[in-house]
């Protein structure tokens, strides 16, 4: 949970998963946690960290050694959120998104793997709501670490 925000990220995926059937479900709920109501992009989207029109990215990394593991990357073109894609959490309030972390972050081969997951919404670009009654919420929020087998 990130101290400045209040924001609890989550990520749920399978004990396994198959390179082969290409597929990975993933399940994202972004809690907030705080006191005070905060303004999130409730539109959830996937892309890579230094990518914008992006709100969640991911590390994924060998569960043995800790480094960074070779993925495919996916080229993909989206325009930044719009106004209406931001919504006011208040506390104990939760937003959800589901979607395939194959078909963002494919390993290039089978093993054991840890997934954590980042929520940031507050690039430069961003276009939140500008009534400025809840402030949006700054700096990423990271999930816990998820291990994942991957078998061919």
């Amino acid at each position: 949970m990130s101290a400045a925000s209040g924001l609890q990220l989550e990520l749920e995926l399978p004990a396994s998963a198959s390179l082969a059937a290409g597929r990975c479900p993933a399940s994202v709920r972004l809690r907030n946690a705080g006191s005070q109501a905060v303004m999130v992009n409730a539109r959830l989207a996937v892309g890579y960290e230094g990518t914008v029109a992006r709100e969640l990215y991911a590390d994924l990394l060998d569960a043995g050694t800790g480094a960074p593991a070779g993925f495919q990357v996916v080229d993909y073109d989206r325009d930044l959120a719009p106004p209406s894609a931001y919504r006011a959490l208040a506390p104990g309030d939760v937003v959800t998104a589901h979607f395939d972390l194959f078909e963002w972050y494919a390993p290039l081969a089978p093993g054991r793997y840890r997934v954590v997951l980042h929520y940031q919404a507050d690039e430069p670009l961003a276009r939140p709501p500008a009534d400025g009654a809840v402030a949006l919420a700054h700096g990423k929020n990271d999930s816990a670490p998820v291990e994942l087998l991957v078998e061919q």
